[in-house]
């Protein structure tokens, strides 16, 4: 499996209508071919991207700066596709994907999985605080209310699709239940409502896991971190930074916090450590409040950005994604830089291709080893003229009539994705016709096998099969006289 790094800068500030704002999807192990995004700048967190795992039906979102629309890409075709207009600007993006089983791809002898992913709803946050819900296979506009005082700065779902999350410039991270947020309910509050933070709330990320472990970690302009259980909002451990935090990430097991800081240097944190019984504890257990003391021998620090030449002397590191091993560090800065980072050395492996402005969005997506073709593009075929278009995007809420006529406009996944079955590991199609000729042939070596065809030729076990089912009624008859005898004897 690949792992291909999306990423996108916010735009020069002469260059308004994004002529020469351009992003790219690239390899972060391999220097082949990428994918480019022309006219493409952001907000911060103001992109999404579908992955990398349906082919022609994946696309990439972009929330348009300065103006009221979303552009939709497809991996392979550089300009849009389509350019949806919207109520408002758009300052973030979030989308969440139905959640499906796996299915199994390749070859009879490939056990390859992955999930066909389906997207759900898109959620859009506005530069006034407002907050907007659509359908994305029906362009229904499910929700609409401000629930911020200023600009929100990102939005996130949890892995199980249970909860929203979202912060704003008023410093303020609000918790909701989707459900909730599209139940077309007039009075829909947030579940958990956090102002710990004196600033305003630059970034945050949500752990994966089971519902009653998830974390969510905080991150502000206020230099602190904020580690709090999401079910609950319970504070567990405050990080207490020398500069401003600007972006965070952690590798997928959450055992290593890697900040973004505002002077253009990344600072490593582990979460667990051994105690003098040596085991391996949570370092909130042992104090709420941590405070991250200067490295001057840069033990825990990324000093990459600020080594690039012609860095700019607000360096500040915008967006991180850690590898799904946990071995690499992709980061971006605010002169438009991309490195890709070794996490045991410190040290920059490759630099990618810069984009204008500062990076925005970047995301690490995994995409099949079936599609990994050096001669070609590792990203399948450049060719992505078999897409379907994304429904407008309505702009008031869905009344009845948009309900009772429910309409979804989707792709059905070429024969590559097709859902499988698997018997005694080896895979077939799914066939029900074939499958009752299985039932029925089973059933008739069955009844050929020498234990049924020797049946009435057993005279010996059919007398002691008689003898068990007399003795059977007999202790049955006993139970019952013993059970009648104890009830007189309670009763009395």
């Amino acid at each position: 499996m690949e792992e291909i790094v999306t990423y996108i800068g916010g735009g020069l500030a002469d260059d308004k209508n994004g002529e020469n704002s351009v992003g790219f999807s690239t390899s972060i192990h391999s220097n082949t071919f990428s994918y480019a995004y022309k006219f493409a700048n952001a907000h911060l967190n103001g992109v999404v991207s579908t992955g990398f795992m349906n082919g022609d039906n994946d696309k990439v979102f972009v929330a348009t700066k300065n103006k009221a629309l979303i552009q939709v890409y497809v991996h392979g075709k550089e300009a849009p596709i389509q350019k949806i207009p919207i109520p408002e600007q758009l300052s973030c993006l979030a989308l969440t994907h139905h959640n499906m089983k796996s299915i199994d791809q390749g070859s009879e002898h490939d056990d390859t999985k992955t999930e066909l992913q389906l997207p759900w709803l898109l959620i859009g946050g506005s530069i006034t605080g407002k907050l907007y819900v659509w359908e994305v296979c029906s362009g229904n506009l499910l929700f609409n209310k401000s629930v911020h005082y200023q600009k929100i700065n990102k939005i996130e779902f949890s892995n199980n699709n249970n909860f929203l999350v979202t912060s704003s410039d008023d410093s303020r991270v609000l918790v909701f239940r989707v459900l909730e947020l599209i139940s077309n309910s007039p009075t829909i509050k947030p579940l958990h409502a956090i102002t710990d933070h004196t600033l305003p709330v630059t970034d945050f990320l949500i752990t994966s896991g089971i519902n009653n472990d998830l974390r969510l970690v905080t991150a502000s302009a206020d230099s602190t971190c904020r580690v709090y259980d999401l079910n609950t909002s319970k504070l567990q451990m405050t990080l207490v930074s020398l500069f401003p935090v600007c972006s965070i990430a952690s590798d997928p097991a959450f055992r290593t916090l890697y900040l973004g800081l505002d002077n253009g240097s990344i600072r490593q944190v582990n979460l667990f450590e051994i105690d003098s019984t040596k085991k391996l504890r949570f370092i909130g257990e042992k104090s709420r409040i941590v405070t991250l003391e200067d490295d001057p021998e840069l033990k825990w620090s990324f000093m990459a950005h600020q080594q690039q030449e012609n860095s700019s002397n607000t360096l500040k590191i915008t967006s991180l994604d850690v590898s799904f091993d946990g071995t690499l560090l992709v980061s971006g800065d605010s002169d438009g830089k991309v490195l890709v980072c070794d996490i045991v050395t410190k040290q920059s492996l490759k630099s990618l291709k810069p984009v204008n402005g500062m990076v925005t969005y970047l995301k690490i997506s995994p995409t099949l080893s079936k599609n990994f073709n050096e001669s070609e593009n590792i990203l399948g075929t450049k060719k992505a003229n078999n897409y379907r278009k994304v429904p407008q995007l309505k702009r008031t809420l869905a009344d009845s009539n948009d309900f009772n006529n429910h309409e979804l406009s989707m792709q059905i996944p070429e024969n590559d994705y097709h859902y499988n079955i698997l018997n005694n590991n080896h895979k077939m199609d799914y066939d029900f016709d074939e499958y009752l000729a299985q039932v029925a042939a089973q059933e008739s070596n069955f009844k050929a096998s020498p234990m049924n065809a020797g049946k009435d030729e057993s005279p010996q076990l059919q007398e002691k099969l008689d003898k068990v089912n007399e003795a059977y009624s007999e202790l049955k008859k006993i139970h019952e006289e013993l059970f009648e005898e104890h009830t007189k004897l309670v009763n009395q």
